[in-house]
């Protein structure tokens, strides 16, 4: 069983209080809401993974990268399914 809760269930409350993750990696074929996002403060990455099909590595590499990055950058990271 997954930690991770859904998103939505964190709107209205402040950037960060995802147990201080700043940036979101979403690998679901859905972009997240855009006016959730625009409010969060999160750093996003939509990175659309088809359901039961591998990433093409682009889409790894995109991922991958990001977490890279948000990690360098001292920002903790939540990949989203």
């Amino acid at each position: 069983m997954s930690n991770i809760r859904p998103v939505s269930r964190f709107e209205g409350r402040p950037a960060g209080t995802l147990r201080g993750v700043r940036t979101l990696v979403n690998l679901g074929a859905q972009a997240l809401p855009y006016d959730l996002v625009s409010r969060s403060g999160f750093q996003v990455e939509h990175v659309p993974v088809a359901s039961a099909v591998a990433p093409s590595p682009v889409q790894i590499e995109r991922a991958v990268g990001t977490v890279r990055w948000s990690l360098a950058a001292g920002l903790p990271v939540a990949v989203l399914e």
